[in-house]
C-alpha cells in the first residue's frame, strides 16, 4: 500500500509503498479513497519538537480516512464487503459484543488515539 511515512529523523514525510498488515477477527480492512492530512501528521513530519524526541522511526501517518471495506475479519457482524466508512483517529472501546448484539458500534468510553506503528493501517 502506498504510505506516508516519517521515514528519516530528516523533516518531512515521504510516500512510501509499505506492506499489508494482516487484519485480526475484530478487525476491518479498508481501501482508503481519500485521506487528510492533519496538524498531528505535521508535528509528526518533524515540526515539533515533542514529536521529534517521542515518535520512532520510521511511521506511518494519517488517521482520517474514507473509504470501503475490502475485508471484514471473522467476528464482524455490522459492517461488510463495500461498505463505505470513514475514521478518525479517536479509539472507542469497542467489543464484538455491541457488534454482535446489533447495538451501538461505538462504546462510551474513549479510549485515546491511535498510534500506527510502521507498516500497520
Amino acid at each position: 500500500m502506498k504510505a506516508f511515512v516519517r521515514a528519516k529523523s530528516e523533516l518531512g514525510l515521504w510516500l512510501c509503498e509499505e506492506p499489508l498488515s494482516a487484519i485480526g477477527l475484530n478487525d476491518v480492512l479498508i481501501r482508503v479513497k481519500k485521506a487528510a492530512i492533519c496538524d498531528t501528521d505535521i508535528d509528526i513530519s518533524g515540526r515539533d519538537e515533542w514529536a521529534r524526541k517521542t515518535i520512532p522511526l520510521p511511521r506511518v501517518v494519517g488517521h482520517e480516512l474514507a473509504g470501503e471495506i475490502v475485508d471484514p475479519g471473522l467476528s464482524v457482524r455490522r459492517l461488510v464487503c463495500g461498505q463505505r466508512v470513514s475514521a478518525e483517529s479517536d479509539v472507542i472501546a469497542c467489543t464484538v459484543a455491541p457488534l454482535a448484539a446489533d447495538t451501538s458500534i461505538l462504546a462510551r468510553e474513549l479510549k485515546g488515539s491511535v498510534s500506527m506503528p510502521s507498516g500497520i493501517c
